[in-house]
């Protein structure tokens, strides 16, 4: 009989369903009468000749079967009317249906697998409807997926499956609004204990976890929620499971989760990271392994995770073999984005990836610059700025960045229209500038300077800015530099750079400055040259308005810097009464 369904339009559809043998079928009985009383009231409203007084007593005192004979009469009439736009007789017949779907759904839960299945059927019929959320479409479907509870003795699985399938379809059609609705109704909390019930079959958790996924997409509350109710052990069991693609879409949900640090400290008290890693370690699936990578990776903002992971798990000689060293973009990302977190999370990190000989592969990529997507080229340049920042604060840019990755990187900066890829370099060349007088030479003989001089000009980007200062602090620990930097104006912007509402640009002039004259040249002419050019700028007025602000971090500088240029003859005898010799010197 409900192979028959299939072949039906609307309103053929609804006159199925008034028929006495459907009524019995889906022991719904008299809940006609409520669906008659609503057509009565939508077909009277056309002036179709109907006396709607008259039809509600007959509806109300026939039998089953007359009341169905009446409906049907009513559908054919209207059906034939001439008095009907196109409009209205869609929305009659969409909205029938739905009155039709809330009496199957809402009759009583244990109505079996009949009434179930047609409340599916009509369900995905109007799926595609503009009102199908407007007219609680989901708290209907939600209410039929409860109807088939595993631990229902009527239970039956292909119904649930249908209704999970559906549910599946909607989140992906109606997107926040869908997931909004499945939050409101404990959609969420009713799809998250169907993984906990141990009587759910594989396959319904599956489609379970693929609903989650995407709900996760629209909305970061659910991770939260799906905490709360206590699934996320559950769905860390699942990372074990022989079927990949429960494999696959627990991962994937996992991904969503650990974007929440509370709930990441959680997870690893449910032994996520041994499951993680014995995936990546003998799992093949591209899609599993770079869920698994990634949330890896999110694990590692915790120290103690990470040294897990990376010492005692041995991790990053396997990040570089299945992932660094293949030719999936998507494998190659994500080690990349593995290994940047890695080195940001401790130095003992930083020197297992050198070890492993990561840089080599950092370079071969670099190489093939031309041929890499935006987002593998932005994850690369950042992987390579982590590295250096933290060999900084060491002193070991070298173990991290030799010269022959310099040039392909200044190239790089030369050619990119990319903003983020270009602040990341400004602080790599800024970074390398700060440990070896080789790097500053190599970098003023690249001829990038005045580049760097010109983009501090014209940019409005506060980060960039401050980037740049950054790496002209740096780079004016070299004689050399200094003499680059004065005859393009580059001294001229670091001063101009005091006056910046950011602190910390504010603070990388004055350490920029205080290098030139610490740094200096030792020639005494060339020295009074910057000097006397320092002066010509009005540097040291803004130095005496800064020290009598509150920031404290910008006085030591500053004060050094007076010290020095009260060895200035032409300096001290102007500004000799004011630079405070007695008080701070």
């Amino acid at each position: 009989m409900f192979s028959n369904l299939q072949k039906l339009n609307f309103t053929s559809l609804i006159k199925w369903l008034f028929h006495p043998d459907t009524l019995k079928l889906l022991g719904i009985g008299s809940a006609s009468v409520g669906i008659g009383y609503y057509i009565v009231k939508q077909v009277t409203s056309v002036n179709l000749g109907l006396d709607e007084p008259e039809l509600l007593k007959e509806l109300e005192n026939s039998s089953d079967l007359q009341k169905s004979e009446t409906l049907i009469q009513i559908l054919e009439r209207f059906e034939s009317s001439t008095n009907t736009n196109e409009t209205f007789h869609e929305n009659f017949k969409t909205s029938a249906l739905f009155l039709t779907i809330k009496l199957i759904v809402s009759k009583d839960l244990m109505l079996g697998s009949n009434a179930s299945k047609v409340a599916h059927y009509l369900i995905s019929n109007l799926v595609y409807s503009s009102k199908f959320i407007e007219l609680d479409g989901i708290e209907m479907l939600i209410l039929a997926i409860q109807m088939n509870d595993p631990e229902n003795i009527q239970f039956e699985t292909s119904a649930l499956l249908d209704h999970l399938k559906l549910l599946y379809k909607i989140i992906k059609l109606s997107k926040e609004q869908a997931v909004d609705l499945l939050e409101k109704t404990r959609g969420i909390s009713m799809l998250g204990t169907l993984l906990t019930i141990n009587e759910t079959p594989e396959e319904i958790k599956n489609f379970v976890l693929k609903c989650l996924t995407w709900a996760c997409e629209y909305s970061s509350t659910i991770p939260n929620l799906l905490s709360k109710i206590e699934v996320l052990p559950d769905v860390v069991n699942m990372l074990s499971n022989s079927n990949q693609e429960i494999v696959k879409y627990s991962s994937s949900l996992i991904c969503d989760c650990v974007e929440i640090p509370e709930i990441c400290l959680d997870l690893e008290e449910y032994g996520i990271i041994p499951k993680l890693v014995k995936i990546i370690n003998d799992v093949t699936d591209e899609e599993i392994l770079c869920n698994s990578c990634l949330a890896m990776t999110k694990l590692m903002f915790d120290r103690q995770m990470s040294d897990v992971i990376c010492v005692e798990y041995e991790i990053i000689p396997v990040i570089r073999e299945k992932f660094l060293k293949k030719k999936s973009d998507n494998l190659i990302f994500c080690g990349l984005k593995f290994i940047e977190f890695a080195a940001n999370s401790s130095y003992q990190n930083k020197i297992l990836i050198r070890e492993s000989e990561i840089f080599n592969i950092l370079k071969d990529l670099l190489i093939k610059q031309k041929v890499l997507g935006r987002q593998m080229l932005q994850q690369l340049i950042s992987t390579i700025n982590e590295l250096t920042v933290q060999s900084r604060k060491t002193g070991n840019v070298k173990h991290f960045m030799n010269l022959y990755m310099l040039p392909l990187l200044v190239n790089l900066f030369r050619i990119s229209k990319d903003p983020k890829i270009i602040s990341d370099l400004i602080v790599i060349f800024g970074n390398c500038a700060c440990s070896y007088e080789e790097y500053r030479i190599r970098l003023l003989e690249s001829s990038i300077i005045p580049q760097l001089i010109q983009l501090l000009k014209s940019t409005r980007d506060t980060i960039v800015e401050r980037n740049i200062i950054f790496t002209f602090a740096n780079l004016a620990q070299s004689t050399k530099v200094q003499k680059e930097l004065m005859d393009h104006d580059g001294i001229q912007g670091m001063v101009a750079c005091l006056y910046s509402p950011d602190l910390q640009t504010q603070y990388g002039s004055i350490v920029g400055l205080k290098n030139i004259f610490f740094f200096g040249p030792k020639d005494k002419i060339q020295w009074f040259e910057i000097m006397n050019y320092l002066v010509s700028l009005n540097v040291i007025n803004h130095f005496m308005e800064l020290l009598k602000k509150e920031e404290t971090h910008l006085r030591e500088p500053i004060i050094e810097i007076l010290k020095r240029i009260s060895e200035h003859p032409a300096v001290y005898q102007e500004f000799g009464k004011n630079i405070p010799n007695n008080r701070f010197f």
